[in-house]
């Protein structure tokens, strides 16, 4: 069974109608990006559902369904985005990774370095170094 079939069935039951979740899904990305919400240190599922009127599970199930991946990986993705950003942009470039870090929302420099490593495959300072060089990727591992 795909991933997606595993999907359809955990969801099977939910009383969440397709348009329902398209408007959801698109007030969540309004309230994560317009109001940067995924930078908040403490932001949970429950504090996402509550700003949209609306129940966990929905919200666990949008994101489920939209981004094929769990709350925290998400939030984890769009702050590992917005770290990307800040580190490749010249205005950045006197601030130290672990403010960045910090800016995006993560509250560890390990959390962080572990999250970035994964989702990019080099490390904050690599993918800097990378960017704003120009170096060979192969020199930087």
């Amino acid at each position: 069974m795909t991933t997606q079939q595993t999907t359809k069935t955990k969801y099977l039951h939910s009383g969440l109608k397709e348009c329902q979740a398209i408007v959801l899904k698109n007030r969540l990305e309004q309230m994560m990006f317009d109001e940067r919400l995924f930078t908040s240190k403490r932001l949970n599922l429950g504090i996402v559902a509550d700003r949209l009127n609306t129940s966990y599970h929905n919200i666990s199930q949008v994101i489920s369904q939209s981004y094929k991946t769990i709350f925290f990986q998400f939030l984890n993705m769009l702050r590992i985005d917005e770290a990307k950003r800040l580190l490749s942009s010249p205005d950045y470039t006197n601030h130290k990774v672990l403010e960045i870090a910090y800016q995006v929302g993560f509250c560890t420099r390990n959390s962080f370095n572990k999250t970035f490593k994964r989702l990019t495959g080099l490390t904050p300072s690599a993918y800097r170094k990378w960017i704003l060089t120009g170096s060979k990727i192969e020199s930087l591992c």
